[in-house]
């Protein structure tokens, strides 16, 4: 299954998805890592389907979901959503310390300075 096709099912079995985290930081050219998954958030409280490749389901609170959503054109009938770059990355320190997403974080951590 290509990548396209990938994210075809994943909007046609859930129309509110939204690329985010390691997904999106990459569409976005600012990660160079190749996610085993691919993020998609849906608002919290969305069942989250079941689709037939690597996909890691993120709920965000519905009261911030649309912040930095756009859309944009998979094919002439499929459209998905996508976080902005700038709400990738807010939401990569945001989410860093949840075990599942300590890989997300790794592409924008700042270097530690040594002392």
């Amino acid at each position: 299954m290509t990548k396209t096709d990938t994210l075809i099912e994943i909007a046609k079995r859930a129309p509110l998805a939204t690329l985010c985290l390691a997904t999106a930081l990459v569409r976005h050219g600012l990660s160079d890592e190749i996610p085993a998954s691919t993020d998609v958030a849906l608002p919290r409280g969305t069942r989250s389907p079941v689709i037939g490749t690597p996909v890691t389901w993120h709920h965000f609170d519905r009261t911030t979901f649309e912040i930095g959503r756009k859309t944009i054109r998979i094919d002439a009938a499929t459209s998905i959503g996508l976080y902005t770059a700038e709400r990738c990355i807010i939401d990569a320190f945001r989410t860093r310390a949840r075990p599942a997403n300590r890989r997300v974080a790794a592409p924008v951590r700042p270097r530690s300075i040594p002392r």
